[in-house]
């Protein structure tokens, strides 16, 4: 099985029924804390692909500027408003424009394991298949309040 080169992950602000407190256990004596639900997001959706995704990104300067674009816009350590789904349209610019030119979608073979049966081999445009599912993570999510996304 291939290494798992990125993780992308949607989150939304957490539903809790109750308020939430934190007790801090630092030397300050238990002091609490409480704190908003919107400091808190639940992971709703995570997919790490298995294979590399980024290498049709790597052959030239304009790849690499979208790759590192992806990899600034999306950030764990940014806020989550910093990440929202509106990014994820301009990323999709970006690829759609990279994509566009023939030579830039390059095929690649895969193996993929499905359960407990061995691998199949697949011949597939990473890049594009990327940018498919971006796609579809945008018309899913778009509209969940508060929702954001992370690529690692």
């Amino acid at each position: 099985m291939s290494d798992i080169y990125f993780r992308l992950e949607v989150w939304r602000p957490a539903r809790f029924s109750n308020r939430l407190m934190y007790v801090r256990n630092d030397g300050d004596d238990g002091q609490k804390a409480s704190f908003e639900q919107e400091q808190l997001h639940e992971q709703i959706y995570s997919w790490g692909a298995e294979g590399n995704v980024w290498s049709a990104l790597g052959i030239d300067q304009k790849g690499q500027e979208v790759k590192e674009r992806i990899a600034s816009d999306f950030k764990v350590d940014l806020l989550p408003s910093d990440r929202g789904f509106d990014k994820i349209l301009r990323i999709l610019d970006l690829l759609k424009e990279y994509l566009v030119q023939e030579e830039k979608r390059i095929w690649e073979t895969w193996e993929q394991a499905l359960e407990d049966d061995e691998g199949e081999t697949f011949q597939t445009q990473p890049i594009l298949a990327f940018y498919h599912h971006l796609r579809w993570l945008y018309n899913m999510f778009q509209d969940l309040p508060g929702a954001s996304v992370t690529i690692r």
